[in-house]
């Protein structure tokens, strides 16, 4: 989940990535995927000290083990030469909302973790190149439509909304007489199709 989510990565890409992909550093980790479904390499970083930890947690697990495989299984507290396959890694948000008691847990697939990445940068403010960026896309459209639902961007809108003032019995933002004249006029129009 740890690195799913920190890098918003697919599938396919944690089921194919190799120790040699991952760059074990002090404070932080650097993970490339080389082949990606759009044939563009990226990377990305994990720097929270408690995922750092987590996952060279992980990672010492690997003694004697001689498979390149990064994701390999692990039994009664040691890894396997098994790796996981497609279907085990796209079962693991499964796994975690059952674990969480959350509904709907068929809901829950591979592609969460890729969500959840883009959700949680749009919500701290992340702009469209910086979703873009993390994921890997190629197409705008996929990260504009995370910066306009999230939780920032609503927020924003929600605080310019609020910090208006009523002028002449119609809301206007506190800003010139011009532009008030305008803006009262599109509150007006708002107000009276909120009356038809």
């Amino acid at each position: 989940m740890i690195v799913g989510i920190s890098g918003a990565c697919r599938c396919d890409e944690l089921v194919k990535m190799k120790i040699g992909d991952i760059n074990f550093l002090k404070n932080r980790i650097v993970i490339v995927i080389p082949d990606t479904k759009t044939h563009r390499p990226r990377s990305f970083l994990i720097t929270k000290p408690d995922w750092i930890k987590i996952v060279n947690q992980y990672n010492d697990l690997r003694i004697n083990i001689n498979n390149e495989r990064f994701f390999l299984q692990v039994r009664f507290g040691k890894m396997t030469m098994q790796p996981f396959g497609h279907n085990a890694v796209g079962n693991f948000p499964k796994k975690i909302a059952a674990y969480l008691k959350l509904n709907n847990i068929n809901t829950f697939t591979g592609h969460c973790f890729r969500r959840t990445a883009a959700t949680l940068l749009a919500n701290t403010g992340g702009d469209v190149l910086q979703l873009k960026r993390l994921g890997g896309w190629k197409s705008s459209a996929v990260a504009e439509g995370y910066v306009e639902n999230s939780l920032d961007g609503q927020l924003k809108i929600a605080s310019m909304l609020s910090s208006s003032s009523e002028i002449g019995g119609y809301i206007c933002p506190d800003t010139s007489a011009a532009s008030c004249s305008s803006n009262s006029l599109i509150v007006m129009t708002i107000q009276m199709l909120l009356l038809i």
